[in-house]
């Protein structure tokens, strides 16, 4: 009798250590996590499904350890694991094997959806080289069970996802890697001169593979409202993606939501939509936030010195193909976004004898300012890029304005 009170005890004690064990995996602590799990199958080798969930903490932790390329995924961390827990190096048959290990915790146990995620991404790559064998030059694979040049990793030496204590959520700024502002908004052509037909010069940029770096967010679209997400580099012309949806929260952001009007300001989910668009299909990288340790969350607001088109009226916002009937203002950002104060725009009036060129408008000497409070977000149409001319006053143009990308430019806009 008393040896079953201590197989009880030892059985609660496990299960007291998977709780905490899945509490440290929401917290991005995947090493503190597979300890417990360890320490759990210790006390109850029968414990349900814990061999699946260490698989879970194995594929995180290796990944966290993975940096990546300016220009490719790195997926050796993915033949390390197939090596560890296989006899052969059949990705494919691994990830299906995986998916059945895996299915009775996807529900229950956080992470579980994000670690198959990984393995399939780095597995798409994988299934994007012409040969196998350029990937075994890489990660020093020789033989058929065996791993020289790239020894198999402890979880005490691989460096978990850092989260500070003394924040809920560990954010992290996305940069774009490789950009500068003057690279993201350069004209396809150089113009020596303002013409009458200044209007059809296009800011738009001929991006190139080594602009798009896996996990950076960008806006789609010549009137950019989409968001999505790079997953790697397809050819020179195509990148694959995984588009971001709208994450309302406030009531009024649900509705809009549901009336399937468009969001660009606000918090943002991975979609279950891929594709493979051509990069000409792009407009810029996006500056933005992500946080959530296990499934990513995206925080996308108007930056200062930026120009977006709002909508002059949020009350009666047409939808569907009479989008177009609203009317816009078009204004700078002289502030970033808060989450407190909102944001302090100042409106744009076109330049008299410009199509494109705008600068900011006066009232009685003053700048036309306003601030925008967060649960006003709605009022952003979308961001329109634009760059401003050294000594464009030499043109008879105020110093100071800004050349509006043409393609962007709502047609109902001012007053």
């Amino acid at each position: 009798m008393e040896k079953n009170q201590k197989v009880n005890r030892d059985k609660l004690e496990a299960l007291r250590e998977k709780w905490v064990a899945a509490i440290m995996i929401l917290s991005g602590e995947f090493d503190g996590a597979r300890e417990r799990l360890l320490k759990a199958q210790h006390l109850c080798p029968e414990l349900e499904n814990i061999d699946s969930m260490l698989t879970v903490c194995d594929i995180l932790l290796l990944s966290a350890g993975v940096k990546l390329s300016d220009s490719e995924i790195d997926c050796s961390w993915v033949l390390e694991l197939i090596t560890l827990s296989n006899t052969n190096y059949d990705a494919r048959c691994y990830y299906r094997k995986l998916v059945t290990l895996l299915q009775p915790i996807r529900d229950e146990f956080p992470g579980t959806e994000l670690a198959l995620q990984l393995v399939q991404d780095a597995i798409s790559k994988l299934s994007e080289c012409e040969k196998f064998s350029e990937f075994e030059l890489k990660t020093g694979i020789s033989g058929e069970n065996q791993i020289s040049g790239c020894k198999p990793a402890s979880s005490s030496q691989i460096l978990p996802v850092d989260v500070d204590d003394d924040v809920e959520t560990d954010y992290v700024v996305l940069r774009e890697k490789n950009l500068s502002s003057s690279h993201c908004f350069r004209p396809m052509e150089q113009h020596s001169s303002l013409e009458s037909n200044e209007g059809s010069k296009s800011l738009k940029y001929t991006w190139l593979p080594n602009d798009f770096v896996p996990g950076q967010v960008w806006a789609k679209e010549a009137m950019p409202r989409k968001y999505v997400r790079v997953n790697y580099v397809v050819s020179p012309d195509k990148v694959h993606l995984t588009f971001l949806e709208p994450y309302p929260i406030l009531d009024r952001e649900i509705a809009w939501k549901k009336e399937n009007l468009p969001i660009v300001c606000g918090n943002f989910e991975q979609g279950n939509a891929r594709a493979i668009l051509e990069v000409s299909q792009f407009s810029h990288p996006v500056n933005c936030l992500q946080y959530g340790p296990v499934k990513p969350y995206y925080m996308i607001y108007p930056m200062k010195d930026e120009i977006w088109a709002m909508y002059q009226d949020l009350n009666s916002v047409h939808k569907g193909n009479e989008h177009e009937r609203n009317r816009f203002w078009v204004v700078e950002i002289l502030a970033d976004y808060s989450d407190k104060n909102g944001v302090n725009v100042a409106r744009l009036e076109k330049v008299e004898g410009c199509l494109t060129f705008f600068c900011r408008e006066k009232c009685n000497g003053s700048d036309m300012t306003r601030t925008f409070y967060p649960s006003e977000k709605l009022s952003f149409s979308h961001r329109i890029l634009a760059f401003q001319v050294p000594g464009i006053e030499i043109y008879g143009i105020r110093e100071g304005s800004w050349h509006l990308e043409p393609n962007a430019l709502p047609l109902n806009h001012g007053r």
